[in-house]
Formats: C-alpha cells, structure tokens, sequence
C-alpha cells in the first residue's frame, strides 16, 4: 500500500505539479490565490537552460504590433520561461477601465506564449496607488524571488514607495532590502544570482540599490533593466548590467550602435553563468553592440547629425531670390564626414547642389545656398526643398553612420489682427466671426482614427491691442470626450506652443471642462501669471481664448518682441477609444520657419 501511495503521489504531482507550471527544478518564494506569473509548463529540463527577456512595450504609439509579433518569434526560439523588464502597459492614469482594458490586452498577448511569463513592474504599471491596488489584485507582490535549477531569481520593483504622478524617481524601500537581504542569506550556495528590474536603479543612484549591491560582492550575478528604452552594457564590480532596448516602446529605431532597435534578449545559463545574445527583430546582435565606452560617441554622433538651416520668410511675392545656409556642427571629439546633394526641384533651383566635406572634432559649418524661383509662385504653393545627407565618424572601434533628409521651405510671414472691439475672455468663438473648417497639416500617433474634417476640423485667429496677444481656436469633433482622469492629449485637448526664440517658448496644454473659466491645464511652460486661458466645452466640440500680456512677452523675450511663431496641436481620441490611440493634429507644419507672425 506504501508504494502504491508514493506512485499516487508522484502520478500526481506530474499530472498537477506541471499542469500548473511548476516543475520539481522550480521553487518559487510563495505561492497564492493568484501570483506574477503564468501557470504554462516548463520546456526544458537538462542541466543548462534558456530564456527569454522582453523589454518596454509602453510609452510609445507604434501601430505595428511590434510586441504579438516578438510572442510569436519568442514561440519559434522555445525557450524554458519568459521574463520582463516591466512597462508592460501605458498607464499614467487613474482610469480603472482603461487601465483594466490595458492588463486585459497585455495578458491576452502573453497568453499566446508557450513558455510561463513572469512579471516585472515598471513605472507605467505601477503609476499611481490605483494602479498599485489593480496590480496586487492580479499579480499578487510586486517584487519576488524563485530559483530553477540553481539559479536565483530576484525579481525587484523599482516603484516601491509613495508613487507619484509624473517625474517621479526610482525607488527600493528598506523593507524591499531586507526581503532580498534574507532571501540570500538562505540562498548562498546557488551557482549564479539574476536580478531583473525595471529602472537600472545604479545610474543614477536610487534608494536601495548601494545596500543591495554590497549584498552581492560574495557572489556571481548578472543585472537586467529597461526603462531607458535604449541598449547599453555595463561592468559593475567584474559583473556585467544590462539595460535593454525596446520590444515596442517609444524609440527612435535609430539601429544596433545607438542602441535603438526592438529586441528580445534570449539567455543561455551553463555552468559558466548566462551568455545573453540580443535577438534584434531583425537580426541577432553581441551584447557588445554598445556599451558604456561607445555611449558618449554614439550619443555625440546623433547630436552632430542634426541638421539645421536659416529660416526663409516670404514678406513680399514679388521677390524670387532667397538666400539661407544649412548649419552644422561637430560634436565629436573625431572627424565627421559629411556628404549631400538637393533633389531637383519643379520649382527652384540651387546655387549649389552638393556637399562634400569633413569637419574636425567640434568645427562648425554655415553652408551658403541661394534659391532661385521661379515667377509667378508664391509660399504655399511649393514643395519643401530638400537636402539629403549621410555622415560617418570612426570612434570607439566601429564605424558610426546616420542618413537622413532636411527640408527648406520659403514660410509667408502672417501678421496679428486688430482685436475684435468689446472682445470677453469667456472661452467662446463668437466675436471671431465664422469659423472655416480648416484641415491638419499634418497627423501623427494612429492616423487611421481620423476620418475627414466631419470627424475633427478647426480655425485658428491671432490679434493684439496694446496690453495683449490674443489667440483664439475654435475645434469642431463629432465625437468629445472629457474626464478628470486622463491628461489633456489621451482625450480631446489642445497644446499651444508660442516660440519666442530658440531658447524661449511659452507653452500650454489644456482640455475644456464645463466650467470655462477653470479648464485642466497639464502644461505651464513658462506661463506669465497674468496670462489668461478660458475655454468653452460644446456639443460639437470646443473652443478656447488665450490672452497673453505684451510686456510679459518682452520680459521672457529680453528685447521688444518684433516676431514669434506659433503651433497649435489638436487631440482627437473620437469618444471612448483607447486613450493612446487617438490623433494628434497639427496646425502648421513642423518647417523652420513655419507659423511665424509679425506682431507691427
């Protein structure tokens, strides 16, 4: 009967040990009524192993379903279990049903994989004390341990502590430090440690990542974060610290040596501790792509290829000839080689048409160019120019490349109106007259939510008299949608920017409430304090007048303030949608020299 009992015993712990994702190799810290990861079995069972780690999926607007398709790619590598490096939803948001529609999606995604996902929190995630209590109602703690196969776990929350709104800071709470403190304690003679976290908690420093290191120097580990959405390698004390790239987050994909690509880090763990390979979407990478001695180079090498030009403004039609120069700078401590040629133009034509050159480590260079029009044309009526580029630069032992394009264009110049008499800051349109229906230059985040002008349209005025700048818009949108728990451009909201100069800007985000005189405002950026913002929430849309003092113009200005330029951004998100899939509509283009107004 003994033997027939102990068969029972392991029949069902094969049958219902691994049915829940538990296999003998694995020994988690806890287990509750629910927990931070999957309930999938375990692939692999030999004496070395393989896994995966995902990177941020949040933060960004990419409609490419870049992280499905890293579930799928994950699913051809099989490997034993999956792990994160949290901001695995958008969050920033007090909103419980778009947060529970965000953990619904993102739990839906891992559900396809064939390997159990462990999460890890990030800042998205855990935003606010809202999102704090929904992630403890469905993944339980928020920093843990497990070990498989001799390998410890440390699973850690960088968010432990009184969360904050925005710009918040990295955080590992006491009690968080002497959780891992006993868990290595009793863990002393596991072949590797591997911690995993969100913020890379060491630079800069944060609270409870110094008492923690120390705890570590007795043995061997391996560092994983995200956060940065950058890929960099670091040694600490001889170990190596990773922070990955993205698997869908806000990035510029710029490529592999400035660490912006979409990734998936698969690693090897052997008696010799975990050899990580950086499995580019597109592409396998060394985790030597870049690391902390590139970083400065590489981070140089994007400034330096920054390309700029003199502004050309039309004042009088009658003239064709317009001069500007494109403007470079080096800011590498190596030469920079640069390279460019116009596109032929219907229109203009160039003085020069290409450019070959290097410039010395920190040499600036003012390129002269005369465009000349043809009769008859006026500003709106043309085609950018455009100037397209390659630069190259060898430093720390790789070959540096950025290509790209730069457009100039010939911007009318527009004047202030006389502001209308008996003018009342209510927020309201009416003293503008009609307002037209005017359409977005241009569109960016899900340009598929925008349907036509029936969908989302505006008019835009401009004025002064002797003690202000007025500005008026008026957005006509089919569908509106205001709340207290979402910022100004996750729902229907405006954001005006008024250049002053290239280091000065005044600039204010905002989304009409019922009360005009009180809207919610998310952005102050160098607001005067006799500024005035009202705005007027309609059925069809909504309204705002911004009344702004002359001689407060001239004190950020630091001179009497002859011109500015200004840009109007519309947030239209049709209603209930998804917060971060809406529209986000601009007035004028984003040219040099686009929307500038005379104020005489």
């Amino acid at each position: 009967m003994r033997h027939l009992f102990l068969l029972f015993c392991g029949l069902s712990w094969a049958i219902f040990g691994y049915g829940q994702g538990i296999a003998p190799s694995f020994t988690p810290d806890f287990k509750g009524a629910v927990n931070p990861w999957t309930k999938t079995p375990f692939a692999h069972r030999d004496s070395s192993f393989q896994f995966a780690i995902i990177s941020d999926l949040a933060g960004g607007y990419r409609e490419a379903n870049i992280f499905p398709e890293a579930v799928k790619k994950i699913n051809r590598m099989v490997p034993e279990f999956v792990m994160s490096v949290g901001d695995l939803i958008e969050g920033y948001t007090k909103d419980t049903a778009q947060i529970l529609r965000w953990w619904h999606q993102f739990d839906g995604w891992v559900g396809q994989l064939e390997s159990p996902f462990f999460y890890v929190p990030g800042n998205h995630d855990l935003t606010n004390k809202v999102m704090t209590r929904i992630w403890e109602q469905r993944y339980g703690r928020a920093y843990y341990h497990f070990v498989y196969r001799d390998v410890l776990f440390l699973v850690l929350s960088s968010e432990d502590g009184a969360p904050a709104e925005l710009g918040e800071t990295g955080n590992m709470s006491p009690a968080q430090v002497a959780y891992f403190q006993q868990v290595l304690a009793q863990h002393k003679e596991v072949k590797w440690t591997l911690l995993f976290m969100h913020r890379p908690l060491w630079f800069p420093k944060e609270p409870g990542m110094e008492p923690l290191e120390a705890l570590l120097q007795d043995r061997n580990y391996t560092v994983f974060a995200g956060h940065a959405e950058t890929y960099v390698k670091e040694q600490r004390f001889g170990r190596d610290y990773y922070v990955l790239a993205s698997t869908g987050s806000g990035s510029d994909l710029s490529g592999d040596v400035y660490g912006e690509f979409d990734q998936i880090a698969w690693v090897t763990m052997g008696p010799k501790g975990p050899r990580v390979a950086n499995l580019n979407l597109t592409g396998i990478l060394d985790t030597n792509v870049r690391t902390t001695a590139s970083l400065p180079f590489s981070n140089a090498m994007k400034n330096s290829s920054i390309v700029r030009h003199v502004p050309i403004l039309e004042e009088n039609k009658e003239i064709n000839t317009f001069n500007t120069a494109l403007l470079f700078k080096n800011q590498l401590a190596a030469p920079l080689h640069i390279e460019g040629q116009f596109f032929q133009h219907p229109v203009f034509r160039m003085s020069e048409t290409s450019l070959d050159t290097v410039l010395q480590a920190g040499q600036s260079l003012r390129w002269p160019v005369r465009l000349n029009r043809s009769p008859g044309q006026t500003a709106s009526e043309q085609a950018p120019v455009v100037f397209q580029w390659k630069m190259e630069a060898q430093g720390a032992g790789k070959l540096f490349e950025r290509h790209g394009s730069h457009p100039i264009t010939v911007q009318p110049v527009r004047r202030c109106l006389p502001a209308p008499k008996q003018l009342v800051l209510d927020g309201r349109w009416q003293e503008w007259g009609k307002a037209e229906a005017l359409l977005p230059d241009h569109l960016e985040y899900y340009l598929k939510t925008w349907h036509g002008p029936a969908d989302m349209s505006y008019d835009v005025r401009v004025a002064r008299d002797d003690k202000f700048l007025y500005l008026a818009l008026r957005v006509q949108d089919d569908s509106l949608l205001y709340t207290p728990f979402r910022h100004s451009w996750e729902q229907e909201g405006a954001e005006m920017t008024l250049v002053l100069s290239d280091s000065v800007q005044i600039r204010v985000s905002f989304s009409a409430t019922n009360d005009a005189q009180h809207p919610m405002v998310d952005i102050q950026e160098n607001w005067p304090a006799q500024a005035i913002l009202a705005a007027d929430r309609r059925t069809d849309g909504f309204s705002a007048e911004i009344a702004i003092p002359v001689d407060a113009l001239q004190k950020l200005y630091g001179k009497p303030l002859q011109q500015f330029q200004l840009q109007w951004v519309i947030y239209d998100h049709d209603g209930m949608e998804d917060q971060y899939k809406g529209t986000k509509a601009f007035w004028m283009p984003e040219y040099q020299g686009a929307g500038v107004f005379r104020v005489f």
